[in-house]
């Protein structure tokens, strides 16, 4: 059996800037610390956390007036004023991209843009980013979901984990139906590079773990990239494999969400490993083969 790891999986820039400024956090205050939701989609992580003193509520109402984190998706302005009005220590940890996305929606709104936003509406990184728009906005899914309507000024920002073929598609649709039309193309740069590399690796396997927290949206994208082009399984830790899904395959593909530790992945593989009846179990994800698209040309 040929377990490959897809290139760029695990932690991005963003999830590990939140998870070490929780852990500086932590150490600095001996009696702790909230977030005010999860600080990422990851509840292996947050757990890790919770031992470490930094606990999750599940609003600003509810830490006791302790210092709260701001989680790396972000959170409302409305929610940031009542901190800062209650004199309530705020530590933000939102992921710089996403920060940048919400300053650039909130100047097209000042500058008389309605705004598109491609997203889920329910996810905190977009009901943070709604926050910031004071003009008209409409979040859409998908480009069939933009109302029929034409605009005179339009505007099209994305949640920084969606895929660059569904804003394409979104795109697509608002040139036809707007005289003035701005793109800011927020995706993030790490998500593409992630969803390539998953894309990449499920061409060529017999399946695909997918390895991540069960709300992280950007794991939930790869899982359905993955679909699209072999079996594949959604799992949160090595504990949910199944024995039977490894019968008679050759090729095994693993990726990782960017919410994903490295000891996750690790457990995974060693798991796999010992499935297939083989010894040879690694200690660190840079000794699992990375899928490499030249590998398969012929």
């Amino acid at each position: 059996m040929l377990i490959r790891l897809a290139e760029n999986s695990g932690f991005c820039y963003g999830v590990k800037r939140a998870i070490n400024i929780a852990e500086r956090e932590a150490e600095k205050r001996a009696s702790g610390l909230v977030t005010i939701g999860p600080i990422i989609h990851n509840p292996q992580v947050v757990k890790r956390l919770h031992d470490l003193g930094v606990v999750e509520v599940d609003d600003v109402t509810d830490g006791e007036g302790k210092p709260s984190i701001v989680r790396s998706h972000g959170l409302s302005r409305k929610k940031i004023k009542y901190m800062n009005d209650n004199n309530i220590e705020v530590i933000d940890a939102t992921c710089p991209y996403v920060e940048k996305l919400q300053m650039k929606a909130s100047l097209l709104s000042n500058e008389g843009y309605h705004i598109i936003i491609l997203g889920d509406n329910k996810h905190p990184e977009v009901v943070a980013l709604t926050s910031y728009i004071d003009g008209d906005y409409q979040v859409v899914n998908s480009a069939s979901e933009v109302a029929s309507k034409y605009y005179k000024k339009l505007a099209v920002v994305s949640q920084t984990t969606q895929t660059l073929e569904k804003f394409r598609a979104l795109v697509s649709k608002l040139l036809n139906i707007s005289y003035e039309l701005h793109i800011v193309n927020t995706i993030c740069s790490a998500t593409s590079v992630r969803q390539n590399g998953t894309r990449k690796l499920a061409k060529n396997s017999d399946i695909v773990i997918v390895i991540g927290g069960k709300m992280s949206s950007n794991t939930k994208m790869l899982a359905t990239i993955s679909s699209e082009y072999t079996t594949t399984y959604h799992i949160e830790t090595y504990k949910e494999l199944k024995n039977e899904w490894f019968l008679d395959v050759e090729n095994v593909g693993i990726t990782a969400g960017a919410s994903t530790p490295d000891e996750l992945i690790i457990e995974v593989y060693n798991k796999i490993i010992n499935i297939n009846g083989d010894d040879e179990t690694k200690r660190f994800v840079s000794e699992i083969a990375v899928f490499k698209e030249e590998q398969n040309e012929f």
